[in-house]
């Protein structure tokens, strides 16, 4: 009797070792996903991460991660799987739904990508990060509304993300707010004095307005930011026409199709300012003259 206990605490005892190797190897595993993922080695990473979720199926951190590294490789589908399952393990987890919302926007799935992100809200209320991602969310579906209200609240606890700043812009521009528009777009090149898109739509702002001098400056910051932006060319030429600025329109428009032409871009706009525009503006200045 006294041997069959002394066999049966060996056996416990081995298996506990067992155990404690296995989880350890698991360990092992996801550090070195985790690293290799740092290095944007995603492949590696992936490989690495999937070790850890065999060794280990309930590695709640390690689904995690694979989840994320799944979504650098542009494997949605299975990143969203990733996700579920990091939230079956542990419903609480809000880094899980905040993920999982993520990437169903990504993929387009907006009712479920808003339960995600609201239930990630739930167990983690006024994350920055969460609302960063439920602006974008609504942004996408042409919300405007909500999207002003989570980018609001994301740039008011972050105050550093350039493109927030910058959709935030445009919601209110859609909405029909020009001065908080204006202003979003003065913050997000505040944070990014080379977002040249963000030039480029402040002009537009501008233009809109019929405020051609402050448009021409916007594009011409566009332009500094990114010379080979054809569009700010073009939009630039005609604000400088509409400000009676001929000579400026006339070089500019000159400047777009030597820029445009280059890039083989906007073809049909560089045709009818090579045959027609350019000409009638040529003809008009020296009839000026």
């Amino acid at each position: 009797m006294k041997s069959k206990v002394i066999l049966t605490i060996l056996y416990i005892l081995a298996a506990s070792v067992l155990g404690f190797a296995q989880d350890n190897a698991a360990k092992e595993k996801y550090n070195a996903g985790v690293k290799a993922e740092m290095e944007k080695k995603f492949a590696e990473a992936e490989k690495a991460l999937q070790g850890a979720i065999d060794l280990y199926p309930q590695f709640e951190n390690a689904y995690l991660e694979l989840g994320r590294v799944k979504f650098e490789l542009k494997k949605y589908a299975e990143a969203e799987q990733a996700f579920q399952k990091v939230v079956s393990i542990n419903p609480k987890n809000h880094s899980g739904y905040m993920n999982l919302g993520t990437v169903q926007t990504y993929e387009k799935k907006y009712k479920l990508a808003e339960a995600s992100l609201l239930k990630a809200l739930e167990y983690l209320p006024n994350d920055p990060e969460t609302q960063k991602a439920l602006g974008q969310l609504y942004y996408q579906q042409d919300m405007w509304d909500k999207s002003i209200q989570y980018y609001s609240d994301f740039t008011k606890a972050e105050g550093k993300d350039a493109k927030s700043f910058y959709f935030l812009a445009k919601s209110y521009k859609e909405k029909g707010d020009f001065p908080n528009a204006e202003k979003s777009y003065q913050d997000a090149v505040r944070v990014d004095p080379k977002f040249a898109e963000a030039y480029y739509n402040l002009g537009n702002l501008y233009n809109d307005q019929d405020k051609y001098s402050m448009a021409i400056g916007a594009y011409k910051s566009a332009i500094a930011a990114d010379k080979g932006m054809s569009k700010a060319y073009y939009n630039m030429a005609s604000a400088c026409f509409k400000d009676q600025k001929y000579d400026d329109a006339l070089q500019t428009y000159k400047d777009f199709v030597k820029v445009a032409e280059a890039r083989g871009e906007l073809k049909s706009q560089v045709k009818q300012v090579k045959t027609t525009i350019i000409p009638q503006l040529q003809d008009f200045i020296d009839q000026q003259e």
